[in-house]
């Protein structure tokens, strides 16, 4: 006789009231009988005789079946997929590690692989996030949730028009359009591509999504060139890849800010709007806008507009504001915008003030005679007559004088004579700023001589010379 046993046994730990064929009761707080309720199997694990795998829960209505805590905020509900490189998944696909077996698996890549190895199942790996293999298209597929991926016809990279020069040495923050053709509407994620040939630059693209037809995409273009020539970039966007590539130049620069200075500045004085201009010589070698001041001494001299055209340029730069100080001065130049950056210097004559005249002056009552060989003097017997003839180059002075004018007459045999002593004082005032310059002259021991006889009179011509640059 043959004797057939079965044995059947259940695993159970911290628990003997088992619900399955293996059950594990996290924290040994069920009942010792009947079924325990939901919050005393959140930290249960179990196995049923069907094969079924239960967490948090002792009746698992899938394959697997698992039931979050909430109850416990300190528990890390979720479920916690594999990560990786889209590197790794390249080098898995050269090792041939991913086939029919595992179609369908689920993976969160950290980063997606670089341009060059987005190929074959790493193909449209373009950005972090979830992907599931399909072994049917021999791909790894991007979970995008509701949104369809980007798909595009053509890809236009001859086409990438860049918002402004690009200038060697000089940091950059501009956009470059792509145009596209055959858009599908779906969505795209965004990534960063580094240049090549001319390095130092980045090309990003924001999250976004496809026209339906044709459309265009835009990059931000950041960083600062290494050298001059061409900046590529490697693109693989909605299942096509090209590559855009944005000339790297010298900046415009400044060949001669001496070419000719036009008009005339007095210090402190206005001039004809317009009339002021120094004209410079640039090398365009960099397409864009340019705005160019020179600011020195009260007055700003500038330009500004667009170069449209490469080769040697004459800007002028108009003048506007009021010297300050006279002489010749020196205005540094200074040129920014999107055809590059260059400074230089051009001087400029500012003319000085000048005051010129002279004070005519004349005899009281003559000399007032003697008998001869006496002497007949009389103080204050000479007038200041006023201003004559006095000439002011330049705008915004007021000038005025004053004069304290002595004679004394002698009668001997002979031509008579008289002295003549005292002072002048002229004062200019800038009415503008205040400022306040005096300049005296003296007339001690200066001759006249003609006197005539008492009670007949002279006027005498004291000419004080006057000259003040300012």
């Amino acid at each position: 006789m043959i004797l057939n046993y079965a044995t059947y046994a259940q695993i159970g730990v911290n628990t003997s009231n088992l619900q399955g064929l293996i059950h594990v009761d996290g924290k040994k707080d069920n009942p010792k009988s009947g079924i325990p309720n939901s919050q005393e199997t959140i930290n249960d694990f179990v196995v049923t005789k069907d094969g079924c795998l239960g967490v948090g829960n002792v009746n698992p209505k899938a394959t697997v079946d698992i039931t979050s805590s909430e109850h416990d905020a300190t528990v890390t509900n979720g479920i916690l997929v594999p990560r990786i490189s889209g590197e790794m998944l390249h080098l898995a696909d050269n090792n041939n590690t991913y086939g029919v077996e595992q179609d369908g698996i689920l993976v969160f890549v950290l980063q997606p692989p670089s341009v060059i190895n987005r190929v074959g199942q790493t193909i449209d790996i373009d950005a972090r996030g979830f992907y599931y293999f399909d072994y049917f298209i021999d791909k790894w597929v991007k979970m995008l949730y509701s949104a369809k991926p980007a798909i595009v016809s053509v890809i236009d990279c001859a086409g990438a028009r860049a918002n402004g020069g690009i200038v060697y040495g000089f940091p950059v923050n501009t956009s470059v359009t792509l145009p596209y053709k055959g858009g599908n509407g779906g969505a795209y994620s965004s990534f960063v591509i580094n240049s090549t040939g001319v390095t130092g630059l980045t090309a990003s693209l924001s999250p976004g999504t496809l026209e339906n037809g044709d459309g265009v995409v835009t990059f931000r273009i950041e960083g600062t060139p290494a050298g001059v020539g061409t900046a590529s970039f490697d693109l693989y966007l909605g299942g096509k890849n090209c590559s855009f590539s944005i000339p790297v130049t010298n900046s415009t620069s400044f060949v001669n800010c001496s070419i000719k200075s036009s008009g005339n500045m007095t210090i402190n004085t206005n001039y004809v709007a317009g009339s002021v201009k120094q004209t410079v010589r640039l090398d365009v070698t960099t397409l864009g806008t340019y705005n160019i001041s020179a600011v020195k001494n009260g007055v700003t001299f500038a330009a500004s507009g667009t170069f449209s055209s490469v080769g040697s340029k004459d800007v002028d730069l108009i003048a506007t504001g009021i010297p300050t100080s006279s002489g010749l001065i020196t205005f540094p130049v200074n040129m920014t915008g999107s055809a590059g950056v260059s400074n230089c210097s051009f001087t400029f004559y500012v003319t000085p003030l000048t005051v010129s005249g002279n004070l005519a002056s004349r005899s009281g009552d003559g000399c007032l005679g003697g008998g001869q060989g006496e002497q007949d003097s009389k103080n204050f017997g000479w007038e200041d007559t006023g201003i004559n003839n006095i000439i002011l180059s330049g705008g915004n002075y007021d000038l005025s004088t004053s004069a304290n004018i002595t004679g004394r007459g002698y009668v001997y045999s002979g031509n008579p004579t008289k002295h003549v002593g005292g002072s002048v004082i002229y004062r200019l005032v800038n009415v503008q700023t205040g400022a306040n310059y005096a300049v005296s002259k003296s007339t001690s021991g200066r001759v006249e001589s003609g006197c005539y006889s008492r009670g007949g009179g002279i006027a005498p011509i004291m000419e004080l010379i006057l000259a003040i640059a300012i």
